[in-house]
């Protein structure tokens, strides 16, 4: 049977049906606390000035890229891969060559090639990004979010407002 059919035969379901707007309380009780703790003033005054979690979140996708969440890797592979990832976080990627030698592994003028140029590459890209036209740039478009964003809500009225739902 076609999509089409399917949608003909439910059609009437479908425009009978009337979704129910009161949150079940079971839901509410278990939702409600993460939901205040998240709107209090102290957490939402740290996100003022725009800072976000970059650094935690590129240390995580370091992580998860050796030790992807989908395969079966267990905690020891997720610990090495965490600590590999302490090193190429705070030392760049010729602290591979470190663990090489802690490993007795004599590492060729090509990986030191390569390490030092994969080196240069994320401080030349860490540089790009701090520029201040780059800068300028995203709050451009940050602005142009947030009014985009400000329109939309006077023109169709808040969805959703933190605390609300009761």
């Amino acid at each position: 049977m076609s999509m089409n059919n399917l949608l003909f035969l439910f059609a009437g379901t479908l425009n009978e049906y009337k979704h129910p707007r009161k949150i079940p309380e079971a839901v509410k009780k278990a939702v409600k606390p993460l939901f205040e703790r998240l709107t209090k003033d102290e957490l939402l005054t740290r996100c003022l000035g725009g800072f976000t979690q970059n650094n935690n979140e590129s240390f995580n996708g370091m992580v998860w890229a050796m030790s992807p969440k989908i395969l079966s890797s267990g905690l020891r592979v997720v610990e090495i891969a965490a600590f590999v990832s302490v090193c190429l976080f705070n030392d760049g990627s010729l602290s591979l060559l470190k663990i090489m030698e802690k490993l007795d592994i004599t590492p060729g003028e090509r990986a030191l090639c390569g390490l030092q140029n994969r080196d240069k590459r994320r401080v030349s890209d860490a540089d790009r990004i701090a520029d201040q036209a780059a800068k300028d740039a995203r709050q451009k478009t940050l602005r142009r979010r947030k009014a985009a964003e400000e329109t939309a809500i006077s023109d169709e009225g808040i969805f959703y407002l933190a605390g609300g739902f009761d």
